[in-house]
């Protein structure tokens, strides 16, 4: 009896473990309006951590974002219905990473 084998499932599960997939943190308080979301990009010997905030609010945000590799706040403004990417690390040989975001409306 013959068995075929199916690669795509194996493919997926590699994949996943190279690119990673960093989580945000429960902990920071944002508006509903604001989403982000974290991206580890391979460069052929280590990972850039980035994390990527979306306003889609109809007034300027004020973010801070720190991570459990970079613990030093990064502060970044965000106009209304813009999007603003800020690199958090650079060259870090782990994919996976944490980030915590708080956000509140610029007055």
């Amino acid at each position: 009896m013959l068995r075929t084998f199916h690669s795509a499932p194996l493919l997926a599960f590699i994949v996943g473990i190279l690119v990673g997939t960093p989580t945000i943190s429960a902990a920071g308080s944002s508006p509903s309006c604001v989403h982000a979301r974290a991206e580890a990009r391979y460069l052929g010997f280590a990972y850039d951590h980035w994390v990527h905030i979306r306003n889609a609010c109809e007034k300027p945000v004020a973010c801070t974002v720190t991570t459990n590799v970079n613990p030093d706040p990064i502060d970044v403004d965000v106009p209304a219905a813009e999007a603003r990417s800020v690199l958090t690390f650079r060259a870090n040989t782990s994919s996976q990473f944490t980030y915590d975001l708080s956000c509140s409306f610029k007055e």
